[in-house]
């Protein structure tokens, strides 16, 4: 279903949106374009305390507006008094990564891009899949993030299949 909505999603903004161009080089990616609130350009690469796959800087006209070094932008959990995820190390000053991004794929206008330019996109789309861990070292949950990314927007569509072995407050 996700993936009908995501193709659904591309058959719209193929007609509405102007070429953009997206450059993926060295786990880093950079979609930039002209729109009617100006010039964006987005940059994701792995960021925050964890090293996460994710959007890093966002800037309207040369402006920085977004950025991860000051926030979450994929959400923490907090779980049997710990945080974890996205900025979050273990508690009490510890470390060790509660997180990591295991796969990243890159798809522009329905085509895999494993690294190089294109001049001409219309829609991205971004699939990354995070591990996320517990206190103990145990395994929290499998994250799943799609970002699709087109004119000015990015939209987020996240799915968590939680694996820790006991029951947890979350």
């Amino acid at each position: 279903m996700k993936k009908n909505l995501i193709l659904l999603l591309f058959a719209l903004c193929s007609l509405a949106a102007s070429a953009a161009k997206v450059t993926y080089s060295n786990g880093v990616l950079t979609f930039s374009e002209n729109t009617e609130s100006g010039e964006i350009r987005m940059v994701f690469q792995k960021c925050m305390t964890n090293k996460l796959f994710t959007f890093y800087n966002i800037y309207l006209d040369n402006k920085l507006v977004n950025s991860a070094a000051s926030s979450d932008n994929i959400g923490p959990f907090f779980a049997g008094g710990a945080w974890m995820g996205g900025n979050h190390n273990t508690p009490q000053g510890g470390s060790k990564p509660s997180a990591f991004t295991r796969e990243v794929k890159v798809m522009v206008d329905d085509a895999e891009l494993t690294s190089g330019t294109v001049n001409d996109a219309k829609v991205v789309t971004i699939d990354v899949r995070n591990e996320i861990f517990y206190t103990d070292d145990k395994k929290f949950a499998d994250e799943y993030i799609t970002y699709v990314v087109s004119g000015n927007s990015i939209e987020v569509w996240a799915e968590h299949a939680f694996r820790y072995p006991s029951p947890m407050f979350v």
